[in-house]
């Protein structure tokens, strides 16, 4: 029996150490397959996050390039081309954002924008560079540029010898006065054709309301104000036409034809020379009415003031 007892408790600790051992090494194998698995799973994670990074970038540029595509298309077709005018379009919308600080497909959104305004494609390779430095001159936006530009080439084409004069002019306006390039846009549409039909030039116009503007009038209420008075000019009231024989003056040359708009100014203000204040405003209330005498009387200060300044003189800023 002691045999026996000795042969069981020798079995019995063998038996314990090597369960003891054995567990050890199945505590460690399964901790490293922990790892292991901890691990794998990480890598296939960053792999799947990479993965659809790129996926996603390629799906962006596919996009953007099918926007840019479909922008020049929709300029195309509205300018009255084909799919065929796409290419010269996109060289010259692609040309501009190498050369300026715009997108291709900012470039080719002012395109819409043009054609939209009237602009056929020959017209819109021709005028688009102009369009886009002036956007970037004068930090306006380069769709409501387009827009503005083509409107004021639509008015005033045949006296602006290129769009890249009609550019200058606004730019000029812009830079010089609380009328912005996109403030023009609203203002053109009101008051360019009563101006083209008085024998103003672009110029002319522009100047005139950044002179407003610059005396607190905003681009709209110029145009307003301004509108009614060249109306005015054209048609003038009996109590105008009354106005016009005690001052000695007129609106038009022995042609009938309307005088420069600089030269009526100069006109009026040597006529009320030596008169009062009020008597001033009684004048301008009769030649221009209530609205219009708003616009005319702070630019009779403007043709009057000899200092040059950009911001107040007339000849500063034209």
């Amino acid at each position: 029996m002691a045999e026996s007892y000795n042969v069981t408790a020798v079995l019995s600790a063998i038996d314990k150490n090597f369960s003891a051992m054995m567990k050890k090494a199945a505590d460690q194998t399964a901790s490293f397959s922990s790892k292991v698995g901890a691990v794998t799973s990480g890598v296939g994670k960053s792999m799947a996050v990479i993965g659809g990074a790129t996926t996603a970038l390629g799906v962006s540029s596919v996009k953007s390039f099918g926007d840019f595509q479909a922008s020049l298309n929709k300029a195309a077709v509205t300018a009255g081309g084909t799919s065929k005018d796409i290419s010269g379009l996109a060289d010259v919308a692609n040309k501009m954002g190498a050369d300026l600080p715009l997108s291709a497909q900012d470039s080719a959104d002012a395109m819409i924008e043009m054609a939209q305004a009237g602009a056929d494609v020959g017209q819109i390779k021709e005028q688009f560079p102009a369009i886009a430095e002036a956007s970037t001159a004068a930090g306006s936006d380069l769709i409501q540029t387009a827009g503005v530009v083509q409107n004021a080439m639509n008015i005033w084409g045949d006296s602006l010898e290129s769009p890249k004069q009609a550019a200058a002019a606004l730019t000029l306006t812009a830079n010089a006065s609380n009328a912005s390039i996109e403030d023009m846009q609203q203002a053109l549409a009101t008051i360019g054709g009563t101006a083209k039909a008085s024998n103003m030039s672009l110029q002319t116009t522009s100047t005139a309301i950044g002179l407003l503007t610059n005396r607190g009038y905003s681009a709209a209420q110029a145009s307003d104000d301004l509108n009614h008075a060249i109306l005015q000019m054209q048609a003038p009231s009996k109590v105008a036409q009354n106005a016009m024989q005690n001052l000695g003056i007129s609106f038009t040359d022995a042609q009938g034809n309307m005088k420069p708009f600089p030269t009526i100014l100069q006109e009026i203000s040597k006529s009320m020379d030596g008169m009062t204040s009020s008597e001033k405003q009684k004048n301008l209330k009769a030649l221009f009415g209530t609205a219009g005498m708003q616009a005319i009387g702070p630019l009779l200060d403007s043709i009057n003031d000899k200092s040059g300044s950009v911001t107040k003189s007339w000849d500063g800023m034209f």
